[in-house]
């Protein structure tokens, strides 16, 4: 009886040891006693098993559970959460999510209350490589799942500085999650530039959309600006610059000048680069002269640049 006793907020001894990270012979002792108590849940609806991957526990102590009560995989809490969602949260080992995915495999389809996958909390939450590799193996379509807030897990993954084999892992699946925008209008390049992303992210995703430079959220904001704006490095500048210019609408003096005061922050290799620019779109006394920029641009090896100057 003392298995079955629940407390003042419905959690039971199983429920406590969990949470406690008992040994498994405890979880054992008391599954054996009680294997009902797999199937309790507590004031917030969470089962066993929802506290086993919420609290990081072992392969064995998930493994014990679901031995117990195999749909405990399928329970979902308050906030419509599954085992495996709290495992992507938790960032739990391949192992567990793989023994939670051999049981339930339509539980990588599955939905909280903010709309998101088993695969958002992961890219949310910085999950390993090899954990968002099995999930979109399992279901490659999850990549197109957009939560509440309008983003895909390729938002989410550059937004919380995913590196490039995450990012690089659900373009392949869907090369159009590029493309895509959230409720502010942003693009995953969007969010890589304001998250400082690294040359070979942001090189990634304008590989497989190079129109991606000059998309404006719902503040009229580029990634280029937002780049410039966040201190973003010389080399993902350049390219970011390199591309925005290659498009005939930016080779204006009233679009170059709308960079004016997002580089005030920038570096000074960055402001130097800029400066070349804008000397085209100016009159100033101290400009370089037009072979000067030129010569620049070529010798940095900006072609949309060394164009500019000839149009």
């Amino acid at each position: 009886d003392a298995a079955k006793h629940k407390d003042i907020d419905g959690r039971t001894p199983l429920h406590w040891a969990i949470c406690k990270g008992a040994p498994l012979e405890v979880m054992a002792a008391l599954l054996e006693v009680w294997p009902h108590a797999a199937k309790q849940k507590d004031r917030y609806e969470y089962t066993p098993l929802h506290l086993a991957c919420d609290r990081g526990a072992p392969l064995e102590v998930v493994a014990a559970v679901l031995e117990v009560w195999p749909h405990a995989a399928k329970q979902k809490d308050i906030n419509g959460r599954t085992p495996l969602h709290w495992a992507c949260y938790k960032r739990a080992p391949l192992e567990v999510m793989a023994a939670l995915l051999e049981v339930w495999p339509d539980a990588v389809k599955q939905k909280d209350k903010c709309h998101s996958t088993p695969l958002h909390l992961a890219c949310r939450c910085r999950a390993p490589f090899e954990i968002v590799a099995a999930l979109l193996e399992v279901w490659p379509d999850a990549a197109k799942e957009k939560d509440r807030y309008g983003d895909t897990p390729l938002h989410l993954a550059c937004d919380r500085g995913a590196p490039l084999e995450v990012v690089a892992a659900v373009l392949e699946v869907w090369p159009h999650a590029a493309k895509q925008k959230d409720k502010y209008d942003r693009t995953p390049l969007h969010w890589a530039c304001y998250k400082g992303a690294p040359l070979e992210v942001v090189a990634a995703l304008l590989e497989v959309w190079p129109e991606a430079v000059k998309q404006k959220d719902k503040y009229q904001s580029t990634p280029l600006q937002m780049a410039c704006r966040c201190g973003a490095s010389l080399e993902v500048t350049f390219l970011l610059l390199n591309t925005w210019l290659s498009h005939k609408e930016n080779r204006t003096k009233r679009a170059i000048m709308t960079l004016q005061w997002d580089t005030v922050n920038s570096a000074g290799d960055v402001k130097v680069l800029i400066s070349h620019l804008f000397a085209l779109c100016n009159n100033n006394a101290d400009n370089p002269s037009p072979n000067g920029i030129m010569d620049y641009f070529v010798h940095i090896e900006m072609w949309s640049g060394a164009t500019l100057v000839l149009d």
